[in-house]
């Protein structure tokens, strides 16, 4: 299964992780209109494919992405190649190393100090740990990325660790060394950033970099809100009004 569809093929989501196969479901689903991309690529250019793959299975001209933390930087990648009307990108990753200390602070302040040694364990690990000490990661994960989650649930069809390390041992480069953003130059899709406020992924990571070289973009900024707003308790209903609006 490359995708799930939604209604009408008119939009493109994007999962997390990466290697988080499944994880928009029920953003996909509540949206509707849309196809839930399962990218199982393990790296850049295979989930850039598998996405242009369903774009002319579908006959889509100049489609909107979105996506969601990983794939955010999926969707900046697709339209740096390929031509697009508009790109989302929600909870993103910075664009600069310099802004990876304050995530990470961040995080660990949300923790317990077993927690954050499950937590160190798991990342150090994660190859290699078992189905339910990855259910465990998820909550830990949603723990730290989160403002006020309305509940926990794990709505992935699975976890490609393999894949998580061997995309982000691909992109660790191309951000350490500005290629990254650079890159975004060649974008001409409109671009709309969408950023709970209380993300551990600072949104200046973002914004900051594209006003240092000129990329153009809207910005929302939700309040009381984390890393995944179709789950947040208070920022999901407004989200929602934002994606449905835009």
């Amino acid at each position: 299964m490359k995708y799930r569809l939604y209604g009408q093929p008119q939009k493109l989501l994007l999962h997390g992780g990466p290697g988080a196969i499944g994880s928009v479901s029920g953003f996909a689903a509540d949206l509707g209109d849309c196809i839930e991309v399962l990218n199982y690529g393990q790296t850049i250019e295979d989930q850039l494919k598998e996405i242009h793959d369903i774009v002319e299975e579908f006959k889509i001209e100049s489609p909107t992405l979105i996506g969601h933390s990983w794939g955010a930087w999926l969707a900046f990648l697709y339209a740096c190649k390929y031509e697009t009307s508009r790109i989302i990108l929600i909870g993103c990753g910075a664009f600069k190393t310099s802004y990876l200390e304050q995530m990470d602070q961040s995080r660990q302040s949300k923790l317990t100090k077993e927690e954050e040694q499950k937590a160190a364990y798991f990342f150090e690990h994660m190859t290699s740990i078992n189905d339910d000490d990855l259910l465990e990661f998820g909550r830990l994960m949603s723990k730290m990325d989160a403002y006020e989650l309305v509940d926990y649930k794990d709505k992935m069809i699975t976890f490609d660790a393999k894949g998580h390390q061997m995309l982000m041992d691909e992109l660790r480069p191309l951000r350490t060394s500005g290629k990254l953003l650079e890159m975004g130059r060649s974008i001409s899709a409109e671009i709309v950033i969408i950023h709970g406020k209380e993300d551990p992924h600072p949104y200046k990571g973002v914004t900051e970099p594209f006003d240092e070289i000129g990329i153009k973009y809207d910005l929302i900024l939700l309040e009381e809100c984390g890393h995944s707003p179709w789950i947040e308790k208070y920022a999901k209903d407004m989200f929602y009004e934002y994606i449905k609006s835009i």
